[in-house]
């Protein structure tokens, strides 16, 4: 019997050439290091089944398509409205895609759980994008169970902001 993934997540690093690279907004110091391989993490929970990789860009909203085979054919999807601010993201069974959004480290993110749905399987037509406000603040993740989906909110401001927490909170959608 196959083991459920849920608990056991697995980040996946791709390392970009300079071609691939160049669909990604240049860090700060891109002209001290023009030739560095620029590098992405994402989790497993956004692998899609017909190979390849979504990924989302926090700060700009975009959502990165990234084929498994050939990592320097990134491509970004293109999307009815931005994603800005997305955190954790799942890809659901039913082909979507549910983002947790918040205002962190982006002004204009604002808390909100974003259900994206393809035009078809291999998420190359324009993508739609329905937001919910999420009356948590700061979302950072989601998770995906055989129960339902489930949010959490772990006070990443006040860890960041160099305090500390002892709680949590974790909110079915």
């Amino acid at each position: 019997m196959p083991q459920s993934p849920v608990g056991r997540r697995q980040a996946l690093a791709i390392t970009l050439g300079a071609a691939a690279a160049s669909a990604l907004p240049s860090p700060a110091d891109a002209a001290d290091h023009p030739a560095r391989p620029r590098q992405i993490t994402a989790y497993a929970d956004s692998l899609h089944p017909g190979g390849f990789l979504l990924a989302n860009h926090y700060t700009e909203g975009r959502l990165l398509k990234i084929p498994l085979h050939d990592p320097a054919a990134i491509s970004a999807v293109p999307l009815d409205s931005p994603i800005i601010g997305s955190d954790g993201i799942a890809l659901r069974a039913n082909g979507s895609l549910l983002a947790v959004c918040n205002h962190l480290a982006v002004a204009a993110g604002q808390e909100a759980c974003v259900e994206i749905r393809p035009a078809n399987a291999r998420w190359t037509g324009t993508v739609s994008v329905r937001r919910t406000a999420w009356p948590v603040p700061i979302p950072t993740d989601i998770a995906l169970t055989p129960y339902g989906g489930y949010v959490v909110s772990g006070r990443a401001d006040v860890l960041f902001g160099g305090g500390t927490a002892n709680d949590f909170v974790l909110q079915r959608l």
